[in-house]
Parts: structure tokens; C-alpha cells; sequence
């Protein structure tokens, strides 16, 4: 199962809205790890546009024209997929303490 499954299968289930806190302190650590790892592919996808925009930038000569060129690319999709995969996951593991947060709260009024 690769990174971005994992998210996935974590994100649908967090959809679902039946998390409880020992799912959610789960999920935060295991996309806690995952972090390393979408941060290394953002690496390697940035590295592999750089060397397509260069090369574009050598054909066009002009930076604008080499940029919208190289954003038409398949390794501009790859890096602009990273990135959004990064801020899902913070997104995700913000709504995480969150729900721990709220169930700390409520354990606290509830006494």
C-alpha cells in the first residue's frame, strides 16, 4: 500500500465521523510517520521539475513562457500532488487533536 493509500484509507475513515480517541491518537501518530515520507517525495518531485524547467528555460528563453510550460508537465503534477498530500495530511492531524482535545474537555466537565 503506498503513502497516499494509507492517507486515503485514514482520511475516509475520519469522513465517516465514528472516531474514537484512541483511533484518533493512532491516526495522528501513524500520519505522524508518514510526514517523513511525503516530505521526501516533495524533495524528489521538486528536483525533477527543476530539471524539466531548466531545460524548458534553455528552449524558451524567456522564464515566464519556460514556466507555464513546465506547470503543462507531468512532473509539475507530481510535485503540486505532493504538496496537496502534505497539507491534507496537516489538515488531518489538526482535526485529530482536536477531537482529542474536545474528549479531554469533556472528561474534565463531566467530573
Amino acid at each position: 500500500m503506498t503513502v497516499r493509500e494509507r492517507i486515503a484509507v485514514i482520511n475516509a475513515a475520519q469522513l465517516k465521523g465514528d472516531t474514537t480517541p484512541i483511533q484518533a491518537a493512532q491516526w495522528q501518530a501513524t500520519l505522524g510517520a508518514l510526514v517523513g515520507s511525503v516530505l521526501s517525495e516533495i524533495r524528489e518531485a521538486e528536483a525533477d521539475y527543476h530539471v524539466v524547467f531548466a531545460q524548458l528555460l534553455d528552449s524558451e528563453g524567456k522564464a515566464n513562457r519556460a514556466t507555464i510550460r513546465a506547470q503543462m508537465t507531468p512532473e509539475w503534477k507530481r510535485l503540486r500532488e505532493s504538496k496537496d498530500t502534505l497539507k491534507l495530511v496537516e489538515s488531518m492531524i489538526s482535526g485529530l487533536r482536536a477531537i482529542q482535545f474536545a474528549t479531554r474537555t469533556e472528561e474534565k466537565l463531566t467530573r
